[in-house]
């Protein structure tokens, strides 16, 4: 029989395990990209400008990413993609891609800016979603199975690998999925003039993305979960004289912890709608 202090030891190891899943999990195969891109990418949303009130189309364009949380169209975006949001109009719309790449833009209501933290949660109006698509000429097959995504409980790690998945350089159609790691947890770059508050908390991402990825998700390729959201890029010099600088291949997201305190203010149940449920909007 073991002995209690035996069996006390094994107590420890079974509570440290279950709250950090790379102690029992550090040889578990990820999760590959192609079928992230296929169950998560329905749960990106396109944040589309149209112009002042909603009618210029000719001013069209893809101000940032957003990604659905919940059962209740509610979405997570940067606050900085708001600022041309009007409420009550058109200006800005979340559109959800289907297979055929047609799409709307959606109404939505913005529930909290946090400016401070550069994080904001939003609502779709109107948001329903079903079995069978309501009638109309459009074949099912043509109808991308909507998706939510869950929030992680546990911190992110520095190397564990992820993906983004949003609208960089005016994507329009379809979303685009990235690849890369967590550099870092608590790095601090004088590169970068403007962090969101908590600078201590937040994520650097080794993925090279570009205008258009602020707010989207950035996805644990070992449990599938939102470890932050995209907020900004991490500039290097080109020419310093002149100013000019390039892509540095980071990027800046905000931390889970920081999502899920936004959820928890508006009781938004962290309970994802998954690919295997085969709803449509």
């Amino acid at each position: 029989m073991p002995s209690v202090s035996r069996l006390r030891w094994l107590l420890a190891i079974m509570l440290l395990s279950s709250a950090n899943p790379w102690l029992c999990g550090k040889d578990r195969e990820p999760i590959s990209s192609i079928q992230i891109a296929k169950d998560d990418s329905s749960a990106v949303v396109q944040l589309t400008y149209w112009g002042e009130s909603g009618h210029h189309p000719d001013a069209f364009n893809v101000d940032g990413t957003g990604f659905l949380i919940g059962r209740e169209g509610y979405f997570i975006t940067a606050a900085h993609v708001l600022t041309r949001y009007k409420e009550g109009t058109a200006q800005l719309t979340a559109t959800i891609h289907q297979r055929d790449r047609s799409g709307s833009g959606m109404w939505f209501d913005v529930v909290e800016v946090d400016k401070e933290h550069d994080l904001a949660l939003c609502k779709i109006s109107g948001f329903s979603v079903m079995e069978e698509p309501k009638g109309g000429p459009r074949r099912r097959e043509s109808f991308r199975d909507v998706t939510s995504l869950a929030i992680s409980e546990n911190s992110a790690v520095a190397g564990e690998p992820i993906a983004i998945i949003g609208f960089p350089l005016g994507a329009v159609a379809s979303p685009v999925i990235q690849v890369g790691n967590i550099g870092a947890t608590d790095a601090m770059l004088d590169a970068v003039p403007i962090f969101p508050a908590g600078r201590r908390d937040l994520l650097i991402v080794s993925v090279s993305a570009n205008h258009g990825n602020s707010g989207c998700p950035v996805i644990s390729l070992l449990t599938g979960h939102v470890l932050g959201m995209i907020v900004q890029y991490v500039p290097a010099p080109l020419l310093p004289a002149a100013n000019i600088q390039q892509q540095s291949g980071l990027m800046v997201a905000v931390p889970a912890k920081w999502i899920s305190d936004m959820l928890t203010r508006h009781k938004v149940a962290n309970r994802p709608i998954e690919a295997k449920e085969h709803l449509v909007m």
